[in-house]
């Protein structure tokens, strides 16, 4: 992983992320398939509370963050592994940045590397999506068309 920094660099060792499909850990990720990242690190000490996130960005740009439980949660010292799982079909093709780290909320102390690790997503995969619909993420979504009953004075144009 890249160098982290903050105050708590020290005390909470973040020290590998990993892809995985099916089980199996992957270098390029296939978008039709769900996604499992897992953040394993070490803790120095005991800490009462600590929020562990990870964040996607493309082209410097920040998609969304994820965190592995809700904000508060006590982590014992020693090994961990954070699990984040991200949906089939949500990441299009290309390269993302996967930043990670961790903060104790309402305490104060942080640490963060934007650029952890890179996650690059295949062109080659069973994504099946529609060409219109542009952007780095795939979002679900519903729409719909009426036709409001107007009198027309003209006739319809293409």
């Amino acid at each position: 992983l890249a160098a982290f920094s903050g105050p708590l660099a020290s005390e909470l060792v973040l020290e590998r992320l990993r892809m995985r499909q099916n089980g199996r850990e992957v270098a390029a990720v296939d978008p039709g398939l769900p996604l499992e990242l897992l953040l394993e690190g070490r803790a120095e000490h005991d800490f009462r509370s600590l929020d562990l996130a990870i964040a996607l960005f493309r082209d410097g740009f920040r998609l969304f963050s994820c965190h592995d439980g809700p904000s508060g949660q006590p982590l014992a010292a020693g090994s961990f592994v954070s699990r984040f799982e991200l949906p089939s079909n949500l990441l299009r093709p290309g390269v993302y940045t996967v930043g990670a780290g961790a903060q104790r909320p309402g305490l104060g102390g942080w640490v963060w590397a934007d650029a952890a690790t890179r996650l690059e997503v295949s062109e080659w995969g069973t994504m099946e999506v529609d060409g219109r619909d542009l952007g780095a993420l795939t979002v679900t979504y519903a729409g719909s068309r009426r036709s409001v009953a107007e009198r027309r004075d003209s006739p319809a144009r293409p």
